[in-house]
């Protein structure tokens, strides 16, 4: 698991609000605190969009459809209390991680790779974590993930401390 913290709170901030950086994970939860909090349920509902298309998306609405939505209830003067963001890896780096790392573990096996980011008080944490539906003793694809994060802050010159 990766514990880390943001060290350059605007650089961060504009690449996750206004940036295409993040798109293409899904929202699984998230919140907003400005002079009330917003929730999200990041769960993908087949009955908003064209029933034509039900059943081709994903369990959960991509971070790419919901940006634009947070960054309007952001924009002003006054920043927000607090912003909490799950994101979770689409099927596709799921996939290729566990190709990577040769796991003994199927996709079906991998219940989710999870990017927590936090806002409060002007700081942003990070925690990266895995969820498993089966019992692995085997610690590859949660070092992996761990290495893919960081891959992805470095990529886009957004330094992190570690926390642990």
């Amino acid at each position: 698991m990766l514990s880390a913290t943001v060290e350059d709170l605007k650089l961060f901030m504009n690449t996750l609000l206004a940036r295409p950086a993040f798109d293409s994970f899904l929202l699984t939860e998230g919140s907003v605190t400005t002079c009330m909090t917003y929730l999200m349920d990041g769960h993908y509902r087949t009955g908003y969009f064209d029933r034509e298309d039900a059943g081709k998306h994903p369990e959960y609405v991509a971070w790419g459809y919901v940006r634009p939505h947070v960054f309007d209830m952001i924009r002003g003067h006054q920043k927000p209390l607090k912003m909490r963001f799950v994101f979770r890896a689409p099927e596709e780096i799921v996939q290729k991680l566990l190709s990577d790392t040769g796991a003994p573990l199927t996709s079906g096996d991998v219940s989710g790779l999870y990017i927590n980011i936090v806002y409060v008080s002007g700081s942003v944490s990070v925690t990266s974590g895995t969820a498993l539906r089966v019992f692995s003793a085997d610690r590859s694809l949660e070092q992996a993930w761990d290495r893919y994060v960081t891959a992805i802050f470095r990529q886009l010159n957004i330094a992190i401390q570690s926390q642990l």
